[in-house]
Formats: C-alpha cells, sequence, structure tokens
C-alpha cells in the first residue's frame, strides 16, 4: 500500500480537522509514493521513538492522540496519558500530569481552566477503581462480569462529565 493510501484511509476515521491547536499534521518526512509494510502509532515523535521505528523497519510513524476527551475540554495528551495511569492508582494522575509537563504542578492550570478543572475532576471520580480495586473484582465476579462493569465505568463518567460540561456551559 501506497503512503498517500494509507494516509488517505487513516484522515477518512480521523480527520486532521479534528486535529488540537498546536499539533503537527500532515506527512512531515518523506514521500506520498512510498510502499508502506510496517506502521508504528505513537503519542508523540522522541528520539526514543524514531530509533525503535529504525530498530523494528517501520516504513510510518503515524502520531495522533485519540480525541474522545475533546468533547469534554481536556483534548490533551498528556491528559489522556494520565488517565491511562490512573488505573493504577488514582493520586497518579496528578504526578503523571506534572512529569509530562516538566516537573511542576503550577503548569497543569495551563491545561485546564477553573471549569474544565471541574469536568475532569468529575471524570476522574467517576471512572474505573485502580488495579487493586479491579483485581478484587475479579476475584470475586469473574472475568466477563470485571470487563464489564470497567467498560461501564468509564462510559458512565464520560456521559455525566460531558452532562457536566453541556449544563455547565448552558449555565455561564
Amino acid at each position: 500500500m501506497k503512503a498517500s493510501d494509507l494516509i488517505a484511509r487513516y484522515e477518512a476515521y480521523c480527520p486532521q480537522a479534528l486535529s488540537m491547536e498546536g499539533d503537527i499534521s500532515g506527512l512531515q518526512i518523506g514521500t506520498l509514493d512510498k510502499d508502506i509494510n510496517r506502521v508504528m502509532v505513537a503519542l508523540d515523535v522522541r528520539e526514543t521513538t524514531v530509533a525503535e521505528a529504525i530498530a523494528k523497519n517501520v516504513d510510518l510513524i503515524i502520531v495522533k492522540h485519540a480525541p474522545i476527551f475533546k468533547p469534554l475540554g481536556f483534548g490533551d495528551w498528556r491528559v489522556s496519558t494520565a488517565l491511562i495511569t490512573g488505573f493504577t492508582a488514582k493520586e497518579s494522575v496528578v504526578s503523571t500530569l506534572t512529569v509530562l509537563l516538566g516537573g511542576s504542578t503550577e503548569t497543569i492550570g495551563n491545561l485546564f481552566n477553573s471549569f474544565t478543572a471541574f469536568v475532569f475532576l468529575v471524570f476522574s471520580l467517576l471512572y474505573t477503581p485502580c488495579v487493586a480495586a479491579i483485581a478484587a473484582v475479579r476475584h470475586e465476579l469473574g472475568k466477563r462480569w470485571t470487563i464489564e462493569i470497567v467498560v461501564s465505568q468509564c462510559i458512565i463518567a464520560w456521559i455525566i462529565a460531558f452532562l457536566v460540561k453541556i449544563i455547565g456551559s448552558l449555565l455561564l
């Protein structure tokens, strides 16, 4: 498959219009006529990402973050990454954000205004608890119920946070 075909298919799923402010989008290095056999997907391109791609003979690196949190007002990839670490322990969300923002908690305010911070807190409080709680659920209820509970908690958290954002936007 040519790079141009792969990029067209990818952008049909995730159009450039969903890019966040400051995102670098489109083909950055190379040619659209190149045959693509191996693809790597990453959140960010760093030296280690490129080194891994070279070591694995990757033809194309796609860098994109999921826009799932954009409607809630916090679509930055660093916030998504911090929420993923929250599965291990909720208190790790803030420490992950601090690390991703260069080590200062003062810069967290650059990602949120007071309202989106509130929406973020609502989501954080309602989505899946830590791994220890999930393990206890699995022990008590089994794998199938555990998966259903984790997925439903994430969906409920997203819906309620979205409703808070909508209602708050109407009131403010």
